[in-house]
């Protein structure tokens, strides 16, 4: 199935709350649920499959992120041609995709030295008739 779908994102970062609403596609087949949408001068895909999530951004910076609930993984962050790596505590994940509609909840820490940058997002997909 590949479906359009209308979207409403909330970014929660150290507790500030950004709330936007775009278009955007889902795809889903046997083994995963694939979201993808694009914001200003970026393209990002969202891949959920067996409890896990990855965050792929490309663009204006380029960002990698594996989530697996409760364990730490490595990420990648590019800016500028540049590249480095950023480990990420992930809380939980939790998403479904019912009757149309796809409800995700990632909630992880970006791991800076002795900080952790908290992090959640949540994303609300309907698929267009």
């Amino acid at each position: 199935m590949e479906k359009e779908c209308a979207l409403r994102i909330k970014s929660i970062v150290e507790g500030q709350e950004n709330v936007f609403s775009l278009g955007g596609r889902i795809e889903k087949s046997e083994k995963d649920i694939k979201l993808f949408y694009q914001e200003e001068e970026s393209k990002v895909q969202v891949t959920f499959q067996d409890g896990k999530a990855w965050v792929d951004r490309e663009g204006d910076y380029s960002l990698k992120l594996p989530l697996i609930e409760g364990l730490i993984t490595q990420g990648t962050l590019g800016i500028n041609g540049n590249s480095g790596n950023l480990d990420i505590f992930t809380h939980w994940i939790e998403y479904s995709l019912l009757n149309g509609k796809l409800s995700a909840r990632l909630r992880y820490d970006i791991l800076l030295g002795e900080n952790a940058q908290e992090m959640e997002l949540l994303i609300q997909a309907d698929v267009q008739v």
